[in-house]
């Protein structure tokens, strides 16, 4: 009875320790800290934007969940995005390593490319069937004007 209990104990400790190694932390943390407020989830974590000036970066899915949209944000501004600033942000080793951890979960498997890029464009493109919408924003004159990014274009 008492080996039932500590292996039951050891059991409950090893399922919790492989179910936390699994979840992926939240790799926008990386973004906020080196350019703070420039973040905004909205929808209950359905839509995020990156903004870092007038303009804006933004993904809206009804389909993924939050923690995904959050995995193909991140994916996006840390290999695809435009936004010079981000240039010296992604030489810093913990963006790398919250890139590189993102795309070794299990949902990316199918994408065996070696470059780092070329695996984020393939998940980018898994997470895609999900229909997450990518789109462009910017403030003129007071009034914010939209238009939707073609993803296999900005990930060339």
């Amino acid at each position: 009875m008492v080996l039932m209990k500590i292996f039951l104990a050891l059991m409950l400790f090893f399922s919790c320790s492989v179910t936390q190694a699994q979840q992926t932390p939240d790799p926008l943390k990386q973004v906020t800290k080196s350019f703070p407020n420039t973040i905004k989830i909205k929808k209950n974590g359905k839509q995020i934007e990156f903004c870092p000036d007038e303009t804006c970066e933004g993904f809206v899915s009804s389909k993924l969940s939050p923690a995904h949209l959050r995995n193909f944000a991140y994916l996006f501004l840390y290999y695809f995005s435009g936004y010079t600033d981000l240039e010296q942000w992604r030489t810093k080793t913990p963006n790398r390593v919250a890139a590189e951890r993102i795309l070794k979960r299990p949902e990316f498997a199918t994408c065996r490319e070696e470059n780092p890029r070329i695996k984020a464009r393939c998940s980018l493109f898994l997470m895609n069937r999900q229909g997450v919408r990518v789109y462009f924003s910017r403030d003129d004159e007071g009034e914010r004007n939209f238009g939707d990014l073609d993803l296999a274009e900005e990930t060339k």
